[in-house]
């Protein structure tokens, strides 16, 4: 199983892992098996609303737990021949859905081979099938990381919180979105530049140890409560808000900023900023922020602003601009949030 951050730039970040349970192949997040899962992070959505063609009854379904389910798993039966190749789980974070899409199933297969079991976790479950494959939607109540194990021709798949699979976990709020754009200037927003930089950031820090969730994962308006909502629910460790900054007076300011806000270390913000000066080139701004990523000052989690280039600054804005430098600076964050966690 893949665990894919998706890139508007086109790049795809894979982790893979696998631990075997009982002779059965677990696949939780990260799996080694075949079959493939997406995460879509907020506020990308799989579904339109008038596409679902068959509600399924929670408690219908699940009315019964045949002998070969596993409690607190839903068992989705696959055709004779199928191989995990043909299946796909892909997770919408912020509108708490999994899709499970399954190829080369004969029309009326489902309605021979039910799924059953038991899952408290799940609110509600829709179906639909296309061209051969189908598609089971199951709404789920609060975030939860799916896991899936595939045994004798049939697929399991459950929940669990995200803090039962990673030590750690970090929420990267890119700034502004939507109608909000942020700093402008010279052709640049700063809402582009956060959002892909904060893309490539959830690719590089994540891992078996790092859960990594953005409030935004493409260009939409997001208040500050719903952003401290999901970090609340999350119950992140730390945030880390990327922006870039502006100098509308001088215009000649330049350089990478990095300010501790909320209990955060000001140790580990130096480092973040040495750490993405050294990789980009980018000269160090003294930081002074003492607001500013709001949602995490509601949710009362540490987080570590950064201010990536200046957008007044015209060298500035054409650096962070580029998907090299806004992956460098990535690659540094990450780095140096590993680090400090060794110290």
């Amino acid at each position: 199983m893949k665990r894919i951050f998706s890139d508007p730039t086109g790049v795809l970040l894979v982790l893979f892992g696998v631990l075997a349970v009982s002779g059965i192949v677990l696949l939780c997040l990260a799996g080694g098996g075949a079959i493939s899962r997406e995460r879509i992070l907020p506020a990308e959505g799989v579904w339109n609303g008038s596409e679902r063609t068959e509600e399924l009854s929670v408690n219908k379904a699940f009315a019964h737990v045949p002998d070969y389910d596993i409690e607190g798993f839903i068992t989705i039966p696959l055709p004779e021949g199928a191989s995990p190749d043909s299946c796909e789980v892909v997770q919408d974070i912020s509108h708490r859905k999994t899709t499970v899409f399954i190829r080369d199933v004969p029309k009326d297969f489902y309605s021979e081979h039910p799924f059953s079991g038991a899952s408290g976790d799940v609110t509600g479950m829709y179906y639909r099938y296309i061209d051969g494959t189908a598609e089971l939607e199951i709404l789920t109540d609060g975030i939860l990381e799916a896991e899936t194990m595939e045994n004798n021709g049939k697929l399991y798949l459950g929940f669990v919180s995200p803090r039962e699979c990673f030590p750690r976990i970090y929420v990267v709020d890119p700034g502004h979105g939507g109608d909000d754009p942020g700093h402008t200037s010279n052709g640049v927003m700063e809402k582009d530049v956060a959002l892909q930089l904060s893309l490539m950031l959830a690719g590089e820090l994540s891992d078996e140890s790092h859960g990594v969730y953005l409030t935004r994962s493409e260009d939409v308006s997001m208040g500050e409560e719903e952003r401290s909502k999901l970090i609340r629910d999350l119950e992140a460790d730390a945030v880390i808000g990327i922006h870039a900054e502006a100098d509308p007076v001088t215009r000649v300011s330049s350089g990478v900023t990095a300010d501790a806000l909320y209990g955060a270390d000001p140790v580990i913000a130096g480092s973040i900023a040495r750490a993405v000066s050294e990789a980009t080139g980018l000269d160090i701004f003294p930081g002074n922020d003492t607001e500013g990523c709001g949602g995490a000052l509601i949710a009362g989690v540490p987080c570590y602003r950064v201010g990536f280039g200046f957008l007044t600054n015209k060298r500035d804005a054409t650096f962070v601009s580029d998907g090299e430098n806004e992956l460098s600076a990535a690659r540094a964050i990450a780095d140096a949030i590993r680090a400090s966690e060794e110290q």
